[in-house]
Parts: C-alpha cells; structure tokens; sequence
C-alpha cells in the first residue's frame, strides 16, 4: 500500500502519534474531518492538475523518444523517394534501351535467319558427304572379311 508516498508502517506510526496526541475520544471526529478533506481534495481541479501534470512528466520520455523517432522515419522516407525516384529513372532508361536492343535485333533478325538457314544447310551437306559407318561386328570368329568394306578402307 502506498498512499502520498506512504508505506504502511509509516502509516501505522502517523496514526499511533494521532491517537496519542489527539487522545481516543476525539479521534472519530477528526479521522471523519480528514476523510471529508481528503475527499474534497481529491475532487477539486488542483488535484487534476497535479495528476495530469505528474502524468505527463511520467510520459515525457517516451512522447520525445517517439517524437525523435518520428523525425527520423520522416528522414528515412524523403530519402528512400529520392532512392525510388533514381530507381525509376533507371528502370526508365533499361526499358528505352532494351526496346532499341529489340529493334535492333527484329532489323538484324532476318540476317540471323539466313545464317541459321545457311548454317542448317552445311551441316546437312557435312553429313551427306561423311560416309556412314556400320556398326562393328562383335561376335566371336569374326574375321576382317566379314567386315563391310567401308571399315577396311579406314
């Protein structure tokens, strides 16, 4: 229990020194005029103001971390626009360049056909004049003679 900043010993010593200077017969009497004081205390606006004042003070220190933290994402943010922008601009200029690549490369496409086209035609003249092998005989007594003639010839 802490009232006023009050322990309960502390509180059980006021009221032992109460009862002996008061004395037990009027200790009714003055324990209802504090309750009575205490209450109107309590209700009145010095009370609030206090309250709200210790409140606010309580919380100054997490209102200005929150403030400063405030200031510095507002920071963070311009700077990351910025950084978007430059990213954009960017993005902008790799979208321009790949459109010319691509221009480029529907102009020079029909030369790359061709060349596909020629290259397709040597290969199928390379395989027309290498002679085709057979596959080698592996049976056991096979003799040189029972190879084709296109094996004696290498």
């Amino acid at each position: 229990m802490n009232f006023f900043g009050i322990g309960a010993l502390e509180f059980l010593f006021i009221l032992t020194i109460a009862l002996i200077i008061i004395g037990p017969k009027d200790i009714g009497k003055h324990a209802r005029s504090a309750g009575r004081f205490l209450n109107r205390f309590y209700r009145s606006d010095t009370w609030r103001l206090v309250r709200d004042t210790s409140r606010n003070l309580r919380t100054l220190p997490n209102r200005l971390a929150r403030e400063a933290a405030l200031e510095e994402l507002e920071d963070i943010k311009h700077t990351l626009q910025d950084s978007m922008g430059e990213l954009n601009e960017v993005q902008h200029r790799l979208e321009q360049t790949e459109k010319q690549i691509a221009n480029e490369s529907h102009t020079s496409g029909d030369a790359e056909e061709n060349r596909a086209q020629e290259s397709q035609d040597l290969d199928e003249k390379l395989k027309a004049w290498t002679p085709q092998a057979t596959e080698p005989n592996t049976t056991k007594g096979s003799s040189p003679a029972d190879e084709s003639p296109n094996k004696r010839d290498r």
